[in-house]
């Protein structure tokens, strides 16, 4: 069943938030899972924490709701106990993005939090009340992520749902629960006369080594170890996908047997990691998004947002 423990689930869970009613909260959990911070720190860090153009944010401070009393509860900072406990995170192009796209959302939905706590203001993670969340709800809404996506995976188990939009990692988590589920993938069928139906393929997990890293050998020992047969087989597996290196063949089960199915069908490739920055993808998500919804002048701001976007990265 679901978890996120491993890396392949980490971008199913991601995944799923960004698809679905949970949309709201994906800035948050990629912002959690980029920067391994504790959750009460995620939870004090205000903008003047945020330094987006040298890449990092600075910890000094957690926020907490703790019990004063019978029946109280109330806001509380708290400052680390040892002088480590301050310090600068960098922050990845993922970690960067979320912040970016917190920001923007913030200032769309005019969720900018207006309480002060202990001096601390303007929060960068806000609920939907415009007040700063607390560990506690943001371990309520994780374990609503997780039932809604087992209930759906066990609606396909047992045959009370005929499809989902999911990727083929779904097909592995219901075979979890029923080993003989009818389950498999099939193609985006035609949009309109003349058309035909068609795969998307691309890349699920891509690991790299940043030619300016300042921890190149230890990168570079990571990225050999994924690229052991018996490690890139067990990561296919758990996507439900083809291994990504010759000579590795993944025990895919119902899926492998439809990707020889499909074998002749049209497929577009996604050209994020051929032509893009790496780090587009969500960018481009998320205008597309706008998009297929028709929103007013959603093309227009996707093609600013796009080169916004493509030019930072570039640059760098």
């Amino acid at each position: 069943m679901f978890s996120i423990s491993t890396m392949v689930q980490q971008d199913n869970f991601l995944t799923y938030i960004k698809n679905s009613k949970y949309a709201y909260y994906y800035p948050l959990f990629v912002f959690i899972l980029e920067t391994a911070l504790r959750v009460g720190e995620v939870c004090g860090l205000t903008w003047d924490d945020v330094d987006l153009e040298h890449g990092f944010v600075n910890i000094t401070h957690q926020l907490q709701y703790n019990n004063v009393g019978k029946d109280a509860c109330q806001y509380q900072i708290l400052t680390p106990k040892s002088k480590s406990g301050v310090r600068n995170v960098p922050l990845s192009n993922a970690a960067r993005d979320a912040l970016m796209e917190q920001m923007k959302n913030q200032i769309e939905m005019d969720k900018k939090t207006e309480i002060e706590i202990d001096g601390y203001k303007d929060f960068v993670f806000s609920n939907r009340q415009n007040k700063p969340f607390i560990t506690q709800t943001i371990g309520r809404i994780l374990n609503r992520i997780v039932d809604d996506y087992n209930s759906d995976i066990k609606a396909l188990a047992d045959g009370s749902a005929a499809f989902c939009f999911y990727g083929n990692s779904a097909v592995v988590d219901t075979l979890g629960v029923n080993a003989d589920a009818k389950i498999g993938m099939m193609p985006i069928p035609a949009a309109g006369t003349g058309d035909e139906p068609t795969l998307i393929a691309g890349e699920d997990i891509a690991v790299g080594v940043w030619k300016d890293s300042e921890v190149k050998e230890e990168a570079v020992e990571l990225l050999n170890y994924l690229a052991k047969p018996e490690v890139t087989k067990a990561i296919a597996e758990a996507a439900g996908n083809k291994a990504g290196l010759n000579g590795v063949e993944a025990e895919i089960g119902a899926v492998g047997e439809y990707y020889n199915k499909y074998a002749d069908v049209e497929t577009f490739p996604y050209f994020d990691r051929e032509y893009l920055p790496s780090g587009m993808w969500d960018v481009m998500c998320a205008t597309g998004a706008d998009i297929l919804a028709q929103k007013d002048g959603a093309v227009e701001n996707a093609a600013k947002t796009m080169e916004q976007n493509f030019n930072d990265k570039y640059t760098g």
